[in-house]
């Protein structure tokens, strides 16, 4: 299997399984589930294999399922049980006990012993997967995130976690502080509730160019090396003459709008 998000080292009979996701927090996503199964069963068939570490990379262990993956489950109907109990995915510790056939839990069915290594903040699978392994040891400093962090479904939530965002960016904690990883979390919990409840449509690609044009402080003339003769930009900015393909292309390279304001128009239009 190809490693994306998680790597693999072995010495001294000891095999290393490190979530390698660290600027995301090593957030958990079915993705590193799968990468971790195979792995974990690589090692387990392993002779020369004593023991199994798991750490993160980074200064974070895992802080929890990647809200952006999320996303993905809420947008297409799929669910995330479904996606890691597929045959597809490797079988790592089944068939040993029915109740530790699933999801986290198979760890214990491994023969290997489980030593979670860690080393920095943990919340929510974070915590599931030190609290499924057989031994956990984390240095001086790391942290438990068991803060009271509640999901922002509501607008009532959103108005809460805003004041604690607030709060926190007002004291302006030090990287790598509780505070810090609580603000971390909070945001990224706005980001996914703004997107969900607010999406923001492309701009419309005549005020796009309008926009662009005043920003850079040229006349109107300025365009005509881009979309042709004054007649033919005065159309297109009053809307009377559609965009063609290669004025779209000059139009991304020169002023640096981004394509898919045009493309949004064009399957629109």
């Amino acid at each position: 299997m190809e490693l994306k998000v998680s790597d693999y080292r072995f010495s001294d009979d000891v095999a290393r399984v490190r979530l390698n996701r660290p600027d995301r927090g090593n957030t958990w996503t079915s993705r590193m589930s799968a990468e971790c199964r195979w792995l974990m069963a690589h090692a387990d068939d392993d002779s020369g294999v004593r023991a199994i570490v798991v750490t993160g990379a980074g200064r974070q262990f895992c802080v929890g399922a990647d809200f952006k993956a999320l996303d993905h489950y809420a947008q297409t109907g799929n669910e995330y049980a479904a996606s890691v109990s597929s045959t597809e995915m490797p079988q790592s510790g089944h068939g040993v006990r029915p109740e530790c056939d699933r999801d986290i839990i198979w760890r214990w069915s491994l023969c290997q012993p489980i030593i979670c290594a860690i080393n920095g903040s943990y919340a929510a699978i974070g915590l599931a997967l030190a609290a499924f392994s057989d031994f956990r040891n984390a240095a001086a400093g790391d942290r438990e995130v068991t803060m009271d962090i509640q999901p922002v479904h509501t607008e009532s939530d959103c108005k809460a976690a805003l004041r604690q965002i607030s709060t926190l960016m007002t004291s302006d904690p030090m990287p790598g502080t509780p505070d810090s990883d609580r603000l971390d979390i909070l945001a990224t919990l706005m980001q996914a509730y703004e997107k969900r409840h607010f999406p923001i449509d492309a701009p419309d690609p005549v005020e796009a160019i309008k926009f662009r044009v005043k920003e850079n402080g040229p006349t109107m003339k300025d365009p005509e090396p881009i979309v042709g003769r004054s007649n033919r930009v005065y159309e297109v900015l009053n809307r009377k003459r559609p965009l063609t393909l290669g004025m779209i292309r000059r139009l991304h390279r020169s002023l640096g709008i981004p394509a898919n304001v045009f493309i949004a128009e064009t399957v629109d239009g």
